[in-house]
C-alpha cells in the first residue's frame, strides 16, 4: 500500500512539473499600418489631419505556460508623417489678405509598451489582446497620443525547430482608455506586422 501511495505521489509530482514548465520566445518584427487621427468631437472649420507612411519596429518576449495560453510584452517604435491641411470654405479666393494657404507636414514618433494575452485557437493561429502604454516622442500639441490604449489582433505562425515566422494583423487605438494629456483626436490603426521568433526554451507542456 505504501509503495502504491508513493508511486501515485511521484506520478502527481511529475505531472505537476510538466504542467509548470514554460516556454520562452524572443520576437522581432517590422510592421506597417493604415492609420488615422479620428476626432472625438467634430470641429466646424477645423484643420484636417492625414496620417501616411506609418511604420513600426519592435522586440517582444513571450512566455507560454500552458498549451493554450501565453503572455508577451516588449517595446516598439513607430514613425509616420502627419499632413495638416486648413479647412477652406467653398468659394474662397486666394490669396486671403495677401496670405497663401500652406499645408504643413510634421514627423510623428512614438514608443509603445504592450502587455498582451494570447489564446491558441489552432496550432498556427492565436488570438491576442491587451493594453498598450504609449509615449509620444514628437512635438505635435494638436495630436498628443501619450496614454493607455489597447490592441486586438491575430497571430499566424509557423515554426522551424528553434526559429519561427509570424504574421500579425491587428487593430490599435492609442490613448483611448486613459490619455495622459488632453487630446481631441485618437490615433487608430489597422496594422500588419511580420517577424521572426526564436525559441529560448523548449520545455514540453501538457
Amino acid at each position: 500500500m505504501k509503495k502504491l501511495i508513493f508511486g501515485i505521489f511521484i506520478l502527481v509530482l511529475m505531472h505537476s512539473s510538466l504542467i509548470a514548465q514554460t516556454e520562452w520566445r524572443m520576437k522581432a518584427f517590422v510592421g506597417m499600418s493604415d492609420a488615422a487621427l479620428l476626432e472625438k468631437v467634430n470641429f466646424l472649420g477645423g484643420a484636417s489631419y492625414e496620417v501616411s507612411d506609418f511604420y513600426d519596429l519592435g522586440l517582444r518576449i513571450q512566455r507560454k505556460w500552458h498549451p493554450k495560453w501565453a503572455v508577451e510584452t516588449g517595446i516598439s517604435y513607430s514613425f509616420a508623417q502627419i499632413l495638416i491641411s486648413p479647412n477652406i470654405p467653398p468659394g474662397t479666393t486666394f490669396p486671403i489678405n495677401g496670405l497663401s494657404i500652406i499645408e504643413e507636414s510634421t514627423d510623428f514618433e512614438m514608443l509603445s509598451l504592450p502587455v498582451l494575452a494570447s489564446y491558441q485557437l489552432f496550432d498556427f493561429l492565436a488570438l491576442q489582446a491587451g493594453p498598450m502604454l504609449n509615449f509620444q516622442l514628437s512635438d505635435s500639441p494638436s495630436s498628443r497620443q501619450s496614454g493607455l490604449g489597447y490592441l486586438i489582433g491575430l497571430s499566424l505562425s509557423h515554426d522551424f525547430d528553434k526559429f519561427g515566422l509570424f504574421l500579425q494583423p491587428n487593430f490599435k487605438r492609442h490613448a483611448s482608455i486613459v490619455p495622459f494629456e488632453q487630446n481631441y483626436r485618437r490615433l487608430t490603426e489597422f496594422g500588419l506586422q511580420f517577424g521572426l521568433a526564436y525559441k529560448l526554451s523548449s520545455s514540453r507542456m501538457k
